[in-house]
């Protein structure tokens, strides 16, 4: 049975909160390639995916999150995901599950929250607890008292977001190295990179952007990222020929040799690029993908220059319902292949992980943004 609460957040591997700061022209709009998704029979085994993490050592991929069986669990994969060692996690009680990395070589960590006392718990190649690391109180809880925070590898140690838009960094031993100095600059996206350590995305005053590395405690090699402003729902690094990658509302992103390309609009996807909770590169132009209903795809790339271009037309849905319009939307795209129109179903849920107000007030923030959706259901 559930007995913890999941953290709410855009990205697993990565994450990036929307902010409502003016939004840029993307420096580059058209699409290279359409990526079409190969659904990923392993992630039937999860009835919720909370992390997707690859790891820079090993390329091992780490898939972490509540089984269908209902307990906690992660499968460790290849690129391929051809086959895996599973192992399972349980929680104490009210301890509050966060998130998951890969530590390579079959060994992963678990970021936990327990009575506002956050905690990472090293999991062995073998499946059984190394060590427990007690990291204090870091993360502050919102009004509400819903706790957020994301765990990333860092050097021999690790980096911890949190809901005020801070990092801390942790020691291997736990012990607390401190917060780097952002200069007043807020926190868009955070990733693992190739060095071991994070890359951070960061919003400067003026709304431009810039991103740095961290050295283990502090943020170092700064450098402009300007021309994709909106915040990433996802942003990762991993195998490929690119610094990293990142879902934004219109498509799959690249950032390389200073400049970012825009590799896919997602056309061919069932669901809208704000629905990818997950990313891992696993090799040039190639990526792993895991959708906040838990699906898992692998992304592979086509030429598009024979496909018809399609307008999306959002359609949201909040509260009950949901699955009846999803299957609507689908029925619709199927049986009408030549439309000038893809229908996507934008769902606002609120469930034991999501209070209505935090569903609603996600609802408001992509109107805010001007990410609103097209069409709104009224459930009434």
């Amino acid at each position: 049975a559930l007995t913890t609460a999941l953290a709410l957040c855009m990205g697993a591997a990565s994450c990036g909160k929307k902010s409502g700061g003016k939004k840029e022209i993307p420096a580059a709009v058209s699409p290279v390639f359409s990526y079409n998704p190969a659904y990923i029979e392993m992630a039937d085994n999860f009835s919720r995916i909370l992390s997707l993490d690859i790891s820079q050592k090993s390329g091992q991929i780490l898939i972490f999150g509540q089984l269908t069986s209902g307990t906690w669990g992660g499968f460790i994969t290849d690129a391929a995901f051809s086959d895996h060692e599973q192992f399972s996690f349980t929680p104490a009680e009210n301890e509050i599950i966060l998130g998951a990395a890969s530590m390579g070589f079959g060994k992963t960590a678990l970021l936990t929250s327990l009575n506002n006392s956050a905690a990472i718990h090293v999991i062995g190649a073998d499946g059984t607890e190394e060590k427990l690391l007690d990291c204090g109180e870091i993360l502050a809880p919102f009004e509400d008292g819903f706790v957020y925070g994301r765990l990333y590898r860092n050097g021999d140690g690790f980096a911890v977001s949190d809901s005020e838009n801070a990092l801390h960094f942790i020691g291997g031993d736990g012990s607390y190295l401190g917060e780097p100095d952002l200069k007043g600059m807020s926190v868009m996206g955070v990733s693992g990179n190739s060095d071991g350590g994070v890359t951070v995305i960061l919003l400067k005053a003026d709304n431009s952007m810039c991103m740095a590395d961290s050295d283990g405690t502090e943020l170092i090699n700064q450098r402009d990222c300007t021309g994709l402003a909106s915040s990433a729902m996802t942003i990762c690094t991993g195998f490929g020929n690119c610094e990293f990658a990142g879902i934004f509302t219109d498509g799959l992103y690249v950032f390389r040799e200073g400049s970012w390309t825009k590799l896919s609009d997602l056309a061919a996807f069932d669901f809208h690029p704000i629905e990818i909770s997950g990313l891992v590169m696993t090799g040039d132009n190639k990526f792993a993908a895991v959708t906040k209903g838990s699906a898992l795809y692998l992304l592979t790339e086509e030429n598009i220059s024979n496909l018809k271009s399609k307008k999306i037309v959002s359609l949201a849905v909040y509260e009950g319902r949901a699955d009846q319009y999803v299957k609507l939307a689908d029925d619709y795209n199927k049986a009408h292949p030549d439309s000038d129109y893809r229908i996507e179903v934008q769902q606002y849920i609120a469930d034991e992980n999501t209070s209505y107000d935090q569903m609603m007030s996600n609802m408001k923030m992509d109107i805010i943004t001007g990410d609103a959706p097209d069409i709104i259901v009224d459930p009434v």
